[in-house]
């Protein structure tokens, strides 16, 4: 089985990061359009035609919590092929193996 990532190259880690980072920002820019099209609403969906004032309120509870819902979703990505992929750690001689690395039995 091939390797997915390596978490210990600082590039690699910074490229995971950079990942993260545009995906953040691409659902806070799709959520700023759903709203506005949702405030614009002229009557199209709802019946008669009516003045809406912007939806603050929803709004900023859905733009503060997305950027969290993705870091715990990235989060158990990067855990989840961290614990099912092959073992990584980078053997430095006479460095002792850190307590919070998963060791596998060799069969």
């Amino acid at each position: 089985m091939s390797k997915f990532f390596n978490f210990w190259d600082p590039l690699e880690r910074r490229y995971i990061f950079n990942s993260f980072l545009v995906v953040v920002a691409v659902v806070e820019v799709l959520i700023f359009v759903v709203t506005c099209i949702w405030q614009i609403d002229e009557g199209v969906l709802g019946g008669p035609v009516k003045v809406v004032p912007f939806p603050w309120k929803e709004y900023l509870y859905v733009a503060f919590a997305a950027p969290l819902v993705l870091l715990f979703v990235f989060g158990i990505v990067v855990r989840g092929f961290q614990a099912f992929g092959p073992e990584a750690a980078p053997e430095e001689a006479g460095a002792a193996p850190s307590p919070h690395t998963r060791r596998t039995p060799r069969t």
